[in-house]
């Protein structure tokens, strides 16, 4: 990810999780904003450059889907990346299908988290 300086939306609901996150993209030298809920993401990516959404399905005011929704609708192809701690194959399936450019199962690394978000900005690399 050299280059120019990448930023990502974490909007996770869990403060513990949501601060590791942010902590773990910063360690890498990308600038991670939080969010909360899907309000505060809607807030922040009306305010500001983001290149990437990490977003909780659950999320604690409306379901990650409604949000990709939402910005599907906008017509912003940002790349989303959902994330499930009751991943399946199924969930998957249903998040892409639905724009979503992949969907990260509960608990991940930070070495596929970096793959994935590498994979989602058009960088080389295949997603374990």
């Amino acid at each position: 990810m050299a280059g120019e300086l990448r930023s990502v939306l974490v909007v996770e609901g869990d403060v513990a999780m949501r601060e590791m996150l942010v902590a773990q993209l910063e360690e890498e030298g990308i600038r991670a904003r939080p969010a909360a809920s899907a309000a505060e993401a809607r807030a922040a990516l009306a305010d500001g450059d983001v290149s990437a959404v990490l977003a909780e399905l659950d999320l604690p005011d409306r379901g990650a889907f409604s949000l990709l929704g939402e910005l599907r609708g906008q017509g912003r192809q940002i790349p989303v990346v959902l994330m499930s701690a009751f991943g399946s194959d199924e969930a998957e399936e249903t998040a892409c299908g639905a724009g979503a450019f992949a969907c990260l199962a509960k608990p991940f690394g930070p070495d596929q988290l970096l793959l994935v978000l590498e994979r989602a900005w058009g960088a080389p690399g295949d997603v374990p």
